[in-house]
């Protein structure tokens, strides 16, 4: 498969990417790892696998979200943002959007 197959970051629009990367918690030399390349994307999505066809296709995954679950991780990501605080609410965003495209 070539880098046109996957799909583009559902976050920023750009195009994902994959590469190898040192593995240094198993017998194998590397690893696979297809992410966002966009240093301005506020999530850097990042998918990690053993082979090129198990990260392409997590990569490519979309989930349809659960409606409740969004409503409580919207409301929860407004309560904080009325709250001040910050570092939270990015970190709560991020579960959100992360949610959103079926990553948990």
């Amino acid at each position: 498969m070539e880098k046109e197959h996957l799909k583009k970051c559902p976050f920023c629009g750009f195009q994902g990417y994959i590469k190898t990367v040192p593995n240094i918690d198993e017998d194998k030399e590397e690893l696979f790892m297809t992410f966002c390349p966009n240093s301005d994307c506020p999530v850097q999505p990042s998918v990690e696998g053993e082979t090129v066809d198990e990260v392409y296709k997590a990569w490519n995954t979309r989930t349809r979200p659960d409606p409740a679950e969004v409503e409580r991780l919207v409301d929860n990501v407004i309560r904080l943002r009325d709250n001040g605080l910050s570092y939270k609410l990015s970190l709560d965003y991020k579960q959100l959007m992360t949610y959103l495209i079926g990553g948990e």
